[in-house]
């Protein structure tokens, strides 16, 4: 595991963009997400219908 380091902003700027892994296409790469929305309107159940059909690819 890389340890953090401080990086100047132009650095960052002039680092080249790459194209984000997809956990499903053009919907949610990789990475962590927050789901948020009114109670009760069904967010579990999407979560699960989601993870069910990336499962069985």
């Amino acid at each position: 595991m890389q340890a953090l380091s401080a990086r100047m902003a132009q650095e960052l700027l002039e680092e080249p963009i790459t194209e984000a892994d997809w956990i499903i296409e053009n919907l949610f790469p990789v990475g962590a997400h927050i789901l948020a929305g009114a109670p009760k309107i069904g967010k579990s159940w999407m979560v699960l219908a989601m993870e069910l059909a990336v499962s069985m690819g």
